[in-house]
């Protein structure tokens, strides 16, 4: 009969129950011929026991784990503690068969019910203790570091890449100094169309192709979580407000070795934190640009037209000086008039402007129109004398809203039809301002 520990017909745990005089026994009317088989059966008994808790190399083919002790236990017993090493990692509904008794699935209680094993539940190398409850071998210590970190290809590298850790729903898995670091670590380079697999090999992405960028996909997408990537080439990354927001709303024409660190809003929607250019120079230009004029220009109407040069892009959320310098030929006294139109919903514009008046070749008069609050409001210069116009000035300030635009300048003759024109020398200013 088994000696096994587990047999209470055996070896009974109240010590007045130990009379059976089946092997091991110690009874008073024992012959003494038999005193040391008893002794060597309990010895057997415990070194089973004890083998049972070793953590035997476990064999076989995934998902079915094959453990083959010294001495096969006569029978699995409800209660007792089976453990292995395990020589593979778990592939998915997992089995044990101990000593040829038959496979049973290995289980993991997870919310207080018994459910299969998944692919990757444990490692290579991972020490696995479960419980016969009659019916299937309950993993007893999972999520126990019972052994070192694991140095394997399907050590530090598997556990970053496993689901449960990156939609951090597994809080069962212990962390280690190298596993942390490795969420820091190069990836793969990332090609067009490829989603950004945060967590998996590394943090520290490199992207390739010359394709603009729109937005970045994102493998298990997390709002806060973020991650770096390095450019290799010229591409264009382009703003939005929703899915690729860039600092100064303006886009991004990247070169080799700029580097940007991008958080997810969750739902596919990045911002940009930080963006390095490998120059060392800043993103957003602060330098004003000047626009001159190609040509001469002429309007024979009272009806505000578009200005054929003076138009530029208006970002969204930025603000801008606009400063203008006109110079004005015409037949007659009457007045200059303007207007700026714009993105609609601007946070503020304000916008000036003033004309100079000549007369036998001096400027004697200035005449200045009241300042607008709006885009397309118009503003007349009148002149004070019979003298004639010879210059326009226009000051603006914009601070636009959530709209990006086009910034246009239009103007016409104050009061006749007669023929005004905006000759080549004229230019226009502008300047992006925090």
């Amino acid at each position: 009969m088994s000696a096994d520990l587990g047999n209470v017909s055996v070896i009974s745990p109240v010590d007045a129950n130990n009379g059976s005089g089946t092997m091991p026994s110690f009874l008073g009317s024992a012959p003494p011929s038999t005193l040391d088989d008893a002794s060597r059966a309990l010895q057997g008994a415990v070194a089973r026991e004890w083998e049972n808790r070793s953590y035997t190399t476990s064999s076989g083919t995934a998902p079915n784990f094959v453990v083959a002790y010294t001495v096969a236990p006569a029978a699995l017993r409800s209660g007792q503690t089976y453990t292995f090493t395990a020589h593979a990692n778990a592939d998915g509904t997992d089995t044990l068969n101990v000593n040829t008794l038959g496979a049973k699935n290995i289980m993991k209680v997870v919310a207080g019910s018994k459910t299969a094993t998944a692919a990757n539940d444990f490692y290579e190398g991972d020490k696995i203790a479960c419980v016969y409850d009659g019916t299937d071998m309950v993993w007893s210590n999972r999520g126990v570091g019972e052994a070192a970190a694991s140095t394997s290809a399907a050590g530090i590298s598997e556990l970053l890449t496993t689901t449960e850790l990156l939609t951090g729903t597994d809080t069962t898995r212990a962390a280690t100094a190298d596993s942390i670091a490795a969420l820091w670590e190069a990836g793969a380079d990332i090609t067009d169309g490829a989603a950004i697999p945060i967590g998996e090999g590394g943090y520290f992405n490199l992207i390739t192709s010359t394709t603009a960028i729109t937005s970045f996909s994102i493998t298990t997408d997390k709002a806060g979580r973020t991650f770096r990537v390095r450019f290799n080439t010229a591409r264009t990354l382009t703003h939005n407000g929703t899915s690729l927001i860039i600092p100064g709303a303006a886009n991004i024409t990247t070169a080799q070795g700029d580097i940007a660190q991008i958080r997810s809003l969750g739902g596919g929607n990045v911002v940009v934190e930080w963006y390095q250019k490998a120059s060392g120079l800043s993103i957003v230009d602060r330098a004003p640009t000047v626009i001159k004029k190609a040509g001469d220009q002429s309007v024979a109407s009272t009806t505000l037209a578009n200005d054929s040069d003076f138009t530029f892009a208006l970002a969204a959320n930025t603000k801008y000086i606009v400063e203008m310098h006109l110079d004005v030929t015409h037949t007659g006294s009457e007045g200059f008039k303007f207007d700026i139109t714009g993105p609609a919903s601007p946070n503020s514009v304000t916008i000036s402007g003033y004309l100079n008046e000549k007369s036998s070749g001096i400027s004697t008069n200035a005449s200045a129109g009241e300042p607008v609050d709006a885009f397309s409001a118009t503003i007349s210069l009148d002149p004070q004398s019979s003298a004639i116009a010879n210059a326009v000035l226009i000051k603006a300030y914009i601070n636009n809203g959530v709209n990006a635009g086009t910034f246009q300048f239009r103007w016409a003759n104050g009061t006749t039809s007669t023929s005004k024109m905006v000759k080549a020398r004229s230019w226009m200013m502008y300047q992006v301002v925090n």
